[in-house]
């Protein structure tokens, strides 16, 4: 099956190319967006990148396809949360710290439950009334109760903290 192809225009470029393609297939389309320095031109000319770089956009209500770990900004000067999935009062959010913290005296206080689980990186959450932090590593989930007050203490400052983040 072909993965992420590109218009012929694209073909036998050594530049960075943008990474928009977009190709039809039963129960969806793959797609790409961003920037590229990889990819292979095939015997028709059209251009490819990695799977993993091309997550399925649903056309209908039974599927989707992404990869938790793509287009990862070499630069944060902000904490990243992406929602990936939303439903009624379900929300899927990818969240990607590299060295952040809440800001001094801040305190979450959501409307909703929040599980998170802790993919990459490591991270301390303080909750409010208590001394010890919580420290999370990489397979570590918590469940944080709808105005249960909490914040990031820190993340981590040598790889960047990826997070699943599950709002109900």
């Amino acid at each position: 099956m072909d993965r992420c192809l590109f218009s012929k225009d694209l073909r036998n470029t050594d530049l960075r190319i943008p990474r928009v393609g977009v190709k039809s297939q039963p129960g969806g389309f793959l797609f790409s967006v961003g920037l590229s320095t990889y990819g292979t031109t095939d015997e028709r000319g059209y251009t490819r990148i990695a799977e993993e770089d091309c997550p399925v956009i649903p056309t209908d209500k039974h599927s989707a396809k992404g990869n938790i770990y793509s287009d990862v900004p070499d630069r944060l000067p902000e904490e990243i949360m992406e929602t990936l999935v939303s439903s009624g009062k379900v929300r899927i959010q990818r969240i990607i710290s590299y060295s952040h913290a809440s800001p001094e005296g801040f305190w979450y206080d959501q409307d909703e439950n929040e599980w998170v689980l802790l993919t990459k990186g490591s991270a301390a959450l303080k909750f409010d009334g208590k001394e010890e932090l919580l420290l999370l590593r990489p397979g570590d989930w918590v469940d944080i109760p709808a105005h249960v007050r909490h914040r990031v203490e820190w993340t981590d400052p040598e790889d960047k903290t990826v997070w699943v983040g599950v709002f109900y």
